[in-house]
């Protein structure tokens, strides 16, 4: 979530003059899009000619505008409609890759500003649109269920050259850790998202194993869901430090196209019949120049990467250490031109430059696992709404959640004799006659003076609804004026969204640096949906922060805050302590002094989540459960010992008295306060041997006694 800074300004500039040079030259066009219709022709049987792909780049205020592409029908880029997809679109060639080569990174934010349908692939001048994807015209509702599925596709393509196997200072392999590292997602896609697609491909491999027989490819485990099987072969395939298994079936070599790999994994997506939400390519390498000395494959390469990219297709890049101490990941020698996506998480500053960029290579599995997690976790928006400022100035935002708890997976109910899942169905059931009844039988019915006064669906969403969803400003307060117990529910996470309104960036990233040099927070009404209740909130500025390594420890944007009604807030009464010594309150401060250390939430997992997931896991591959379990949230004793003990002892002597035992205090309970008027409690009276209990007099006597002395009726003797 970067992009605010100069250099992100700038290129916003370009881009709006790019976008006005692109919409007079198709004003001087006027080309009738046929893309649309060839892609529908073909529906999912293949290609389509992209000859005509001439599209109209829509004003930013068209509602047509959804998931950065433009639906105004007939015109537009070709893509294909349905579930099929047929191609369309343009046709990139190699005699048009001159024109067409502009910066990747500008495509990037262009998308959502152009009007695109299914780039095809064409590769020799050929011209033809390889089949699939989701176009811009066609089926409208393809591209707002991508946003929707919550199902992911993730395909690892693992470098296998001989610089991938040797040994580094460390003592770690980097295609070991890549490996490994594929291993523990599909193991945690088994826990947490068993629907989402999981693939693996190899390339700079001695043999080849992909249908369209490119050499130097291996598809180890196609596209499918996470099961017992992928993983345990995953283990297999580093289990030998020697690697002679994999030397046997697959070999090393180091002549794969990058072209082919990505085209290896477009098949893969397109051959999946499980629709889903996302498509991502992550490539494991320590190789920044695959393709040094061949210019060719290298255009293909970008070319492949720009028509995936337009698909909807994100290919990330993790790179990894090597032996050549002193250099860092070049990303400027080839991939700049590869990777379109989160370049800012790690990358860092977008003011250095795609073409000095180095980012940080992975020498240990710790590491890469680290930059896995961050890439794991889908940064999906929970709503995009429009932010009024007032009545002719608005712009779009996206909320977000940055932290939600995890929580282990719900329980699934099974047949006793089938082991088949059962699934529970929920009927209504008129009361009086038993019948079932329909959605339209239920009323609503509000009671008063005595009747009761029925409302319909319609009529209860229509007295729920306040307004249109979106944040109204109405003011502005000091920071300090949001108090801590303010926070009455978990706060939310704006950032700008160009699709809804253009120029959104600029406009929030000046109200963004305004707050912040102010030290003020902005007051909204914020509604988050239809039928929502309305609720103020307080938007806190947030500005974007780096560690050492230029990773985004915080992404720039405003907190929302929701602040609390009158109704919320409450009034308690407590009493005063007696106030402890000036001394002892200068020893507690030295000891928090000492035991004062950084926290971030990722150096602790949930221990109980964890060996709830290692218990799963153990059963699913069956095996053991491991006990050596490390607990990371239970206080470090030792270190604090060591830190301040002598600060301890000097508390201990000053605030308890000379014959005060930690290890016993607190072991008896302390006896149970009576509250004023309250009787005291009655002795039990000790029975002699062979006595039986009067059972009648034990009752009038505690009755009595708790009732002031009371006559109490024999209710023994009542018949």
């Amino acid at each position: 979530m970067s992009g605010l800074s100069q250099s992100a300004k700038q290129r916003i500039d370009a881009l709006q003059q790019q976008q006005q040079q692109q919409q007079q030259q198709s004003q001087r066009q006027q080309h009738q899009s046929q893309g649309g219709a060839a892609g529908r022709a073909s529906g999912s049987g293949g290609s389509a000619a992209a000859a005509s792909s001439a599209s109209t780049v829509p004003p930013a205020s068209n509602p047509g505008w959804v998931f950065g592409s433009f639906t105004q029908p007939g015109s537009g880029g070709g893509g294909g409609g349905g579930r099929g997809g047929g191609g369309g679109g343009y046709g990139y060639d190699q005699d048009d890759e001159d024109e067409d080569d502009f910066d990747l990174l500008e495509q990037q934010r262009l998308r959502s500003l152009n009007s695109t349908g299914s780039l095809g692939s064409g590769i020799g001048g050929t011209g033809a649109g390889a089949a699939g994807g989701v176009g811009a015209v066609g089926d409208d509702n393809d591209a707002e269920y991508l946003r929707f599925n919550n199902k992911d596709a993730v395909i690892f393509a693992i470098d296998c050259s001989d610089a991938m196997f040797e040994t580094l200072d460390n003592d770690e392999v980097p295609f070991t850790i890549s490996a490994l590292c594929a291993k523990n997602v599909l193991s945690n896609k088994i826990i947490s998202s068993d629907h989402d697609l999981i693939g693996v491909v190899l390339f700079n491999t001695k043999e080849n194993n992909n249908k369209n027989k490119f050499k130097h490819v291996y598809v180890l485990q196609p596209l499918d869901t996470p099961d017992v099987r992928r993983i345990v072969e995953l283990e297999d395939l580093v289990a030998d430090p020697a690697f002679d298994g994999f030397n046997r079936k697959i070999g090393h070599s180091s002549s794969a196209s990058i072209h082919d790999v990505l085209w290896t994994c477009f098949n893969m997506f397109s051959d999946c019949a499980t629709k889903v939400g996302s498509k991502r390519i992550l490539i494991f390498t320590n190789e920044d120049d695959p393709h040094e000395h061949d210019a060719g494959l290298r255009r293909q390469a970008v070319i492949k990467a720009k028509d995936l990219y337009q698909l909807f297709v994100t290919i990330e890049l993790l790179p990894l250490g090597t032996k050549k101490t002193g250099e860092r990941f070049d990303m400027s020698k080839f991939y700049k031109d590869i990777v379109l996506e989160d370049l800012d998480d790690e990358l860092g500053p977008t003011d250095a430059g795609l073409d000095t960029a180095r980012p940080d290579p992975s020498q240990s599995l710790s590491s890469l696992m680290d930059k896995m997690r961050r890439k794991t976790f889908k940064k999906r928006a929970l709503m995009k709404i429009p932010f009024v400022l007032g009545d002719d100035v608005q712009l779009g935002v996206r909320v977000y959640n940055l932290c939600s708890e995890t929580k282990k997976g719900s329980h699934v109910w099974l047949h006793a004799q089938t082991n088949k899942e059962i699934k529970t169905v929920s009927k209504m059931v008129c009361q009086d006659t038993a019948s079932l009844l329909m959605a339209s039988d239920i009323k609503n019915y509000f009671p008063y003076g005595g009747e009761k006064v029925i409302f319909d669906p319609t009529e209860v969403r229509e007295i729920r609804r306040f307004g249109q969803p979106g944040l109204v400003l109405m003011g502005f307060k000091p920071t300090d004026a949001v108090k801590l117990h303010y926070n009455v529910k978990t706060a939310n996470f704006i950032y700008p969204d160009e699709t809804v309104v253009m120029g959104s960036t600029l406009l929030f990233h000046a109200l963004l640096m305004r707050l912040a040099d102010q030290d003020k927070v902005a007051i909204c009404r914020f509604i988050p949906r239809i039928n929502a209740t309305p609720r103020f909130v307080a938007l806190v500025p947030q500005l974007e922060v780096f560690d050492a390594n230029h990773v985004q420890l915080q992404p720039p944007g405003f907190h929302v805050i929701y602040l609390p009604f009158a109704d919320d807030l409450r009034s308690l009464q407590y009493e005063e302590n007696e106030m402890c010594g000036k001394s002892l309150i200068v020893t507690a401060s030295d000891i928090i002094k000492k035991l004062t250390f950084s926290f971030s939430p990722w150096d602790f997992e949930n221990p109980n989540l964890q060996k709830h997931y290692r218990n799963l896991e153990a059963l699913a591959l069956g095996r053991d459960v491991a006990d050596d379990f490390e607990d990371n949230v239970q206080p470090d004793l030792d270190g604090m010992e060591k830190q301040a003990g002598v600060l301890f002892a000097k508390f201990r002597d000053e605030a308890f008295p000379p014959d005060y035992n930690p290890d016993t205090a607190g072991t008896k309970p302390r006896p149970k306060r009576r509250a004023e008027g309250d009787p005291p409690p009655v002795k039990r009276v000790r029975l002699e041997d062979g006595e039986k209990p009067d059972v009648e007099k034990f009752y009038k006597d505690g009755m009595e006694e708790a009732c002031g002395g009371c006559q109490i009726p024999n209710i023994f003797n009542t018949r």
